[in-house]
């Protein structure tokens, strides 16, 4: 991931969580689920992404928790 494009989209985050409340997304990596906060779900992805780089882990799916 280039860094600069990643420093950019984390001063988006930030920028985007103040201005709308955050929503939870699901978060499928092959070792298992878990959630996290993101404005958006570009921005759930991004993260869950990074998520599963730091876990070396393969993402499966990212899902808002509350969308039927």
């Amino acid at each position: 991931m280039n860094p600069n494009l990643h420093q950019k989209h984390h001063a988006n985050v930030h920028a985007m969580l103040h201005n709308h409340p955050p929503k939870l997304y699901e978060v499928t990596l092959r070792s298992g689920t878990m959630h996290l906060l993101a404005p958006d779900s570009e921005s759930a992805a991004w993260m869950a992404l990074e998520l599963s780089h730091e876990r070396n882990d393969e993402l499966v799916n990212v899902r808002q928790a509350d969308e039927w």
